[in-house]
């Protein structure tokens, strides 16, 4: 009895933890100076779809460039860029019923301008889900980072190498 209570409750626990959210990811958390990364925020509740909000990503750095959402939406903007930052992305969809988003929502390119540890952090503002097949929509709790790590390109680390040669040749 006491074993099965204590699974009852881990996956509880598990099932909450992974039941409703919306989560950030990058195609790549290590890269070099200019390349190009993709940021894409996911959604996932099995019982509930977007019905709507403002979702701002706030980055430390780098060039962001307007997005895209995946599902069909009546009102969608791709947010506006400021520096490494994206602000404004818009989604609606009336009836919120009549939408099935799960899975990846939208997704932006993310580029890499300097070295350095880079975080992106995801917020929204008014966002809210709705259970499918009924109109009636509650607020949800939106909360995501990533973290991406610039690091030299391997051309610029064989330069410094024989700088550093050159360097120690000259001394002698």
């Amino acid at each position: 009895m006491t074993r099965t209570i204590a699974m009852i409750a881990v996956a509880g626990i598990a099932g909450s933890a992974f039941g409703q959210g919306f989560a950030l990811s990058a195609s790549s958390n290590s890269v070099n100076v200019g390349d190009v990364v993709t940021i894409t925020m996911s959604y996932n509740d099995a019982g509930r779809v977007i019905a709507g909000g403002i979702w701002n990503f706030a980055a430390d750095g780098g060039a962001a460039a307007a997005g895209t959402w995946v599902p069909a939406g009546a009102f969608t903007a791709g947010g506006t860029p400021d520096g490494g930052s994206l602000n404004g992305a818009r989604y609606l969809q009336l009836p919120a019923f009549a939408n099935a988003a799960n899975g990846d929502v939208f997704s932006y390119a993310w580029t890499a301008t300097a070295e350095g540890t880079f975080t992106i952090d995801l917020a929204g503002i008014n966002v809210t889900t709705a259970v499918p097949g009924v109109s009636a929509t509650a607020p949800a709790q939106v909360d995501g980072r990533t973290v991406i790590d610039v690091v030299p390109t391997p051309a610029s680390a064989a330069v410094l190498g024989l700088g550093g040669l050159a360097a120690a040749r000259r001394r002698r």
